[in-house]
């Protein structure tokens, strides 16, 4: 590969106290997925839960920098749309987790103005990596949950966080 994040990353498993390569990430639309002419976006909420801080939620810079967002990327063609949600938030957020629901599709308009349709999720946050695919480019953030609206500049995703509200709430989470 000739892609810059295909150099040799590697992240210390603690536990193991080894190193273990770390998984590029994924570039270019060659595997995406296309309803008709729209692309399919997956990616999630990266919820943390602390019981001195409550729930938290990871947020990341855009690629262009232009603001905070939740993880999110094209649905490749060789992954569920959940799985695709989990090596989003890997590659961009550097966290790791696993998908305990679906808060709903959401309409959009991309980088290049055209229609795409994001599956979001929510990701149980179990462990969050020093180092990632993504972490030379992308900064992070961990905000509460009813201030994360105040951070993310797309409108889209403003709703995602408030449809996860709801869902929240009915659950009694």
């Amino acid at each position: 590969m000739n892609n810059i994040l295909s150099k040799n990353l590697y992240m210390k498993d603690k536990k193991k106290n080894d190193l273990r390569k770390m998984e590029p990430a994924r570039v270019g639309r060659t595997k995406q997925r296309y309803e008709k002419y729209v692309r399919l976006i997956t990616g999630c909420v990266p919820i943390l839960r602390s019981e001195s801080e409550g729930l938290k939620i990871v947020l990341v810079t855009s690629s262009r920098n232009e603001g905070w967002i939740l993880p999110k990327g094209g649905w490749e063609n060789d992954e569920s749309s959940e799985e695709g949600a989990a090596r989003e938030a890997y590659e961009e957020a550097g966290v790791m987790g696993v998908i305990s629901s679906t808060i709903g599709t959401f309409s959009y308009i991309g980088k290049q103005g055209k229609e795409g349709k994001a599956v979001m999720y929510i990701l149980e946050v179990n462990e969050m990596l020093e180092r990632w695919p993504e972490s030379f480019r992308r900064q992070r953030r961990m905000v509460g949950i009813e201030e994360a609206n105040n951070f993310l500049f797309r409108p889209e995703q403003r709703d995602v966080i408030s449809k996860l509200m709801k869902i929240l709430v009915a659950k009694n989470l």
